[in-house]
C-alpha cells in the first residue's frame, strides 16, 4: 500500500516539490523485492534503493521517482539553473539494467499472469513518457519516435487497458504523445479512442486533457 501511494504521489506531483506528500526520505522500507541489499546505488539522483535485478513492481516504483526527478530537473533548467546530466544518466542506466523479461514485447505481455499485464503495459508507457520529458527542452520533434511507440503500445493493448484501473499513467502518456504527434501532423484519433475506452478513466480528467490539447497554442485548431 505504501508503494502504491508513493507511485501516485510522484506522478501527480509533476516535478514540483511543494506537491509531494510522500517524500522518498520518509520511506524507510525496501522497494518490492525478494532480495534486499545494501549495495551502493549505481544511480546519481535520489531513487528508491536499487536491488538487482529489477522486478515488475520495483521497476514501477523506480520509474515513478525517476519521472518526478526528471520533471523537477527540467523545470530547474527552464528557470536557468540545474542540469539534466544526472537524470539522463539514470534514465539510460535504467534502460540498460532492464532484464529481458521486462523489456516490451507482445511475447512478454503474453507470458505474464493476466493480473499483471496492465501494470506491465502502463510501466512501459511511463518509461517512454519519462524519455519524452527528458527531451522536452529540445522540442517535440526530438521525441516523435517515443510518441509513436506510446501510441502503438496503447493501441495494440487497448483490450487490456480498457479494463485497467491504472489510468493516470495511461492518460499522461497518451496525451503527451498526442501533443508530439499533432505537431508532426499525425492523426491521434487512436490515442483518444484508447483513453476514452478505458472503463475506469475519470471523465473529468479526460476532459481536462482534451481541453488543454485544444487550447495549446502549438496545436490550436487541429482537434
Amino acid at each position: 500500500m505504501v508503494w502504491n501511494i508513493f507511485v501516485l504521489d510522484k506522478i501527480y506531483a509533476a516535478g514540483v516539490p511543494e506537491f509531494v506528500s510522500c517524500d522518498i526520505n520518509l520511506v524507510s522500507i525496501h522497494p518490492p523485492s525478494t532480495n534486499p541489499t545494501s549495495e551502493p546505488s549505481p544511480f546519481r539522483t535520489q531513487l528508491p534503493r536499487y536491488v538487482a535485478p529489477f522486478n515488475l513492481f520495483s521497476l514501477v516504483v523506480h520509474l515513478a521517482q525517476l519521472q518526478y526527478n526528471t520533471m523537477n530537473a527540467v523545470k530547474l533548467v527552464e528557470r536557468g539553473s540545474g542540469s539534466l546530466e544526472d537524470v539522463a544518466h539514470d534514465m539510460h542506466l535504467t534502460l540498460d539494467l532492464l532484464p529481458d523479461n521486462l523489456r516490451y514485447s507482445a511475447a512478454n505481455v503474453e507470458a505474464l499472469p493476466a493480473s499483471q499485464r496492465s501494470l506491465f503495459i502502463n510501466m512501459h508507457l511511463l518509461l517512454l513518457l519519462n524519455q519524452c520529458n527528458l527531451n522536452r527542452l529540445e522540442g517535440p520533434a526530438r521525441s516523435l519516435d517515443l510518441a509513436l511507440a506510446i501510441s502503438s503500445i496503447a493501441r495494440d493493448n487497448s483490450d487490456i487497458l480498457a479494463n485497467s484501473r491504472t489510468t493516470i499513467t495511461l492518460a499522461f502518456a497518451l496525451f503527451e504523445a498526442s501533443r508530439i504527434m499533432l505537431h508532426a501532423g499525425i492523426d491521434v484519433k487512436s490515442n483518444m479512442d484508447v483513453i476514452t475506452g478505458a472503463k475506469w478513466a475519470d471523465p473529468d480528467v479526460v476532459n481536462i486533457f482534451l481541453r488543454d490539447l485544444r487550447a495549446d497554442r502549438h496545436f490550436g485548431g487541429l482537434l
